[in-house]
């Protein structure tokens, strides 16, 4: 696979690269897997290109540039014509106090990874390549629970797989903890 375009996300007023696809749950849902994006080229497998923002605790899918395979463009709220406004509510995608710059990622539980620093080693497929640090943002249905900074040292990082981050142990005994609050 061919080095990707990264995503693009706004966190504490600095804009950063992804190696993670946050939108890709999304699609994978069932109701989604019908939602095909046409590929404009290989760096951009997925077939789309996407914005995000972290506002007051929260992700937000904030752009959405894509094609159908017919050519039509797609639009955000193409991602969620799926769902009645009764599911949408009920899972608090609509609420007030989610409003913010895009749409609230409810669906988003993991870990992104924004890498920064030079290369250390690069590999030419997917998000591979490993640079000097990466600051990894962990969410649970849509809301930040915890930040983390990786340094990097050549050839000591082995085996994270960044597109689809679990959550840590350490945040995970967080989350039990917290279990009925608000976060």
């Amino acid at each position: 696979m061919t080095a990707q375009i990264s995503d693009r996300i706004l966190f504490e007023g600095r804009r950063r690269y992804l190696a993670s696809e946050p939108l890709s749950s999304w699609l994978a849902r069932k109701k989604n897997k019908h939602m095909h994006f046409r590929r404009q080229n290989s760096a951009v497998s997925r077939g789309y290109r996407a914005a995000w923002e972290v506002a007051r605790g929260r992700l937000y899918l904030t752009h959405f540039a894509a094609d159908l395979p017919d050519g039509t463009p797609a639009t955000m709220d193409m991602l969620f014509a799926n769902y009645t406004q009764e599911y949408l509510q009920s899972v608090g995608a609509d609420h007030p106090s989610n409003a913010g710059p895009g749409r609230f990622a409810f669906w988003f539980t993991g870990g992104l990874c924004c890498p920064f620093g030079a290369v250390i080693e690069y590999d030419h497929s997917g998000y591979d390549s490993v640079t000097e640090g990466e600051l990894i943002l962990w969410f649970k249905e849509g809301f930040l629970i915890g930040t983390r900074i990786v340094r990097n040292e050549r050839s000591v990082r082995q085996g994270l797989k960044r597109k689809n981050l679990s959550i840590d142990e350490d945040i995970e005994a967080d989350l039990e903890g917290e279990q009925g609050q608000q976060l």
